[in-house]
């Protein structure tokens, strides 16, 4: 038997849930990416009690920012001990480490117009105190941020797991504390105040118990050049993004985060490396493929070929056409990996479409979600 370096992208509805196996046979190791919304801890579930005993003790929890369709299920999660799942890792930017990495700085005008990220925040801060679980202490409880020079921050997990962070900056933490404290003025509470975060997680029963899309209209050189407006959302911004490395093989980790800090993250770890662009095994897109996050520019500052999309297209309609047809032609020949099939993408399922832009789309079978990548075996 061989390593494995298995990226499972689980059937997350409209989010991230991203489960990552490595190791050597019978030492295999675990890490969790984010949860997804409420309504996929339903797979999250099933796949934790799919898991033997030893299998349930993980590395590592990442929980990449705030928004709902990424931090929810864990919350959820974290209120159901009976499964047996134990973090000796948690990475997260609450209000704690928040507070801790930035009192006293100076804050962005940043406006939201979504108030339920900052309160699920809380409801994972609070979580994890009640459960006894502590927070980046690898960062010394402060929040994980990329500096804006000196080495990109690295960190080895058990096992020989290797992380480089990209992204949040400190710019984009001090716009989400500056939301976070907005957000509980608007409710007439503190950010810190245990009782009122508890009292509202408390009563919320959700924590408790259990259209065709038209073709390309002129083709992917057009849908990939058409004009992008980047992502500005406060919370996304936030977003930890980093990449994995294991027995030389990488993937890129993204989260939702904005386009610009990770093409300077790539960038720096490109110079780091010694070599530009960046070579990476594959890359789970940005905010769900959309067209602010996956830009030329950031496409062109890395070397891959295998691009995971992790979405069913409900509420937002992502993927956009604009960033799958950048990735096909700016990384070909380009394999797409899509963990639901759906009117959103099902375009990129065309054989002739495929031929065209010379790519590959793998989808789930028929009537299935979710979808696993293993970077060590044979492509």
């Amino acid at each position: 038997m061989a390593a494995t370096f298995r990226i499972k992208l689980l059937a997350a509805q409209h989010g991230d849930c991203i489960w990552i196996e490595y190791g050597e046979p019978g030492t295999t190791r675990h890490v969790l990416v984010d949860g997804g919304p409420l309504g996929a801890f339903g797979a999250l579930r099933t796949h934790v009690e799919s898991l033997p005993a030893e299998a349930r003790d993980v590395e590592l929890l990442v929980v990449t920012h705030i928004d709902a369709d990424h931090i929810d299920g864990i919350v959820k999660l974290l209120r159901h001990p009976e499964l047996g799942l134990t973090f000796r890792e948690v990475w997260f930017n609450g209000w704690p480490q928040l507070e801790r990495s930035l009192a006293g700085g100076v804050y962005s005008a940043a406006t939201t117009a979504d108030t339920r990220g900052a309160v699920s925040g809380g409801a994972l801060d609070l979580t994890l105190v009640r459960g006894g679980q502590k927070c980046n202490e690898r960062f010394r409880g402060f929040a994980a941020f990329v500096a804006n020079d000196g080495e990109l921050p690295r960190a080895r997990l058990p096992g020989g797991l290797e992380l480089t962070l990209l992204s949040p900056t400190m710019e984009k933490l001090q716009a989400l504390r500056a939301v976070w404290l907005r957000t509980f003025e608007k409710l007439g509470a503190a950010p810190g105040d245990e009782a009122f975060i508890g009292d509202r997680l408390d009563r919320d029963a959700r924590f408790r118990g259990e259209g065709a899309m038209p073709p390309l209209p002129g083709g992917i050189d057009e849908a990939a050049d058409a004009a992008t407006t980047l992502d500005a959302a406060v919370a996304n911004g936030s977003s930890i993004a980093f990449v994995a490395e294991y027995q030389g093989r990488r993937c890129a980790f993204l989260g939702d985060a904005h386009a610009p800090v990770v093409q300077q993250g790539l960038g720096r770890m490109a110079r780091e490396r010694g070599e530009e662009p960046l070579r990476l095994d594959a890359v789970k897109v940005s905010h769900h493929g959309s067209d602010g996050n996956t830009t030329t520019l950031l496409l062109q500052k890395l070397a891959c070929h295998n691009f995971l999309i992790s979405t069913n297209g409900s509420v937002f309609k992502h993927p956009d056409d604009a960033a799958i047809a950048r990735i096909v032609k700016h990384a070909s020949p380009a394999r797409l990996y899509f963990n639901y099939l759906s009117d959103y993408n099902r375009k990129w399922a065309d054989a002739s479409l495929q031929r065209q832009g010379n790519f590959q789309a793998i989808f789930p079978p028929e009537g299935a979600a979710g979808l696993e990548l293993d970077l060590l075996a044979a492509q």
